[in-house]
């Protein structure tokens, strides 16, 4: 997290900054007793269930709680898995902003504005060349490929027309 801070803060100027945690230390700590007694419980239960005096309504009414234990005990595992990988996650939330635009007066006066704009549209107007240029690297061999199938077709057209 601390680097990830560290680099989105070198991208610009932080404006604001945010950082929380929440502190689960007696909630874990009250699920590990609870998941404790639950275990105890279960032992319990399991001694009870291998007693060879049990009847049968005894053993269903164990094994009815058993379950009920057992399934307790699973959600509250899950629960502790769930914080533990909670622990090694953090949400980074980032906004950034372009700066203003370049207006008169603005550090430098009119005559550095008009030519930081000219500058600009120099440059966008060679990146627009550039987009032109590798375009029509892309499109020249299929338009090439295209124009001998086409030249193909009318050959093998015009052959089929000669022959009587």
């Amino acid at each position: 997290l601390d680097g990830m801070l560290a680099a989105a803060q070198g991208q610009g100027t932080v404006e604001a900054l945010q950082v929380s945690a929440q502190d689960i230390t007696a909630e874990y700590f009250d699920l590990e007793v609870r998941l404790g007694t639950q275990a105890q419980l279960e032992s319990r239960l399991l001694e009870l269930l291998d007693r060879p005096s049990n009847e049968l309504k005894d053993l269903l009414e164990i094994e009815r709680e058993l379950a009920r234990v057992r399934g307790q005990i699973d959600q509250m595992e899950g629960r502790r898995r769930f914080w533990d990988h909670q622990v090694a996650l953090a949400t980074l939330r980032v906004e950034l902003f372009e700066p203003g635009p370049i207006i008169a007066g603005d550090e430098g006066g009119v005559l550095q504005t008009l030519g930081t704009a000219l500058r600009d549209a120099g440059n966008n107007f060679v990146l627009a060349l550039a987009f032109v240029v590798s375009s029509l690297g892309g499109l020249v061999p299929v338009a090439g490929a295209l124009v001998v199938v086409i030249w193909i077709v009318l050959r093998l057209r015009s052959r089929w027309r000669k022959t009587p």
